[in-house]
């Protein structure tokens, strides 16, 4: 009775390490590869969704697209930081000339680059002095035909001129960007 104790003990002892060193990690092998699978199907999902979401998504890349080249469209080409500036200075001033107020002030004060926009700009500081009617229509034509213009700061002072007692005399002080794209190519 002792040998047979002594066997079934023996086929216990390798049962029990068949079970720990063999069938354990082949139990686990199949849970991971299990997962594996589990997450390559979800990928495989999320693909042939995509595949079949092309044409929509080719269509919504092509509106953004075009909304992109829309709103850029707003910017004027230019070859050089100079000629874009000579360019806007000539513009202002007609625009001044042509609401009869007077350009007293036209400063350039720096330029820059807006990083990830394909944009430069160029800061100016510009003083007109009229009447406040014809003042107020000129801001509103800054406004419209610079849409690339961005005005960092406004001052309206109502100080006339040494020897003139009109009270509508106001001076308008801007500070703006004006944001510009330079031609492929240009330096």
């Amino acid at each position: 009775m002792n040998q047979q104790r002594l066997r079934v003990l023996a086929v216990l002892a390798l049962s029990l390490a068949a079970i720990r060193f063999v069938i354990m990690p082949w139990i686990e092998a199949q849970a991971a590869a299990h997962d594996e699978l589990a997450v390559l199907t979800k990928r495989l999902d999320r693909a042939s969704g995509v595949i079949e979401s092309r044409e929509a998504i080719e269509k919504s890349l092509a509106q953004v697209e075009e909304q992109v080249a829309s709103s850029g469209a707003r910017f004027p080409n230019a070859a050089t930081n100079e000629a874009f500036r000579l360019q806007t200075q000539q513009a202002m001033r007609d625009l001044a000339t042509t609401n009869e107020v007077s350009q007293d002030l036209f400063g350039w004060v720096l330029d820059g680059e807006v990083a990830g926009a394909g944009l430069k700009y160029v800061r100016a500081r510009v003083q007109f002095g009229g009447d406040i009617e014809l003042i107020a229509r000129l801001h509103g034509q800054l406004e419209t035909q610079f849409p690339h213009m961005l005005m960092r700061e406004v001052t309206v002072t109502s100080a006339a001129p040494i020897g003139k007692d009109d009270e509508s005399y106001v001076s308008m002080t801007i500070v703006a960007d004006f944001h510009f794209r330079t031609q492929a190519g240009a330096p």
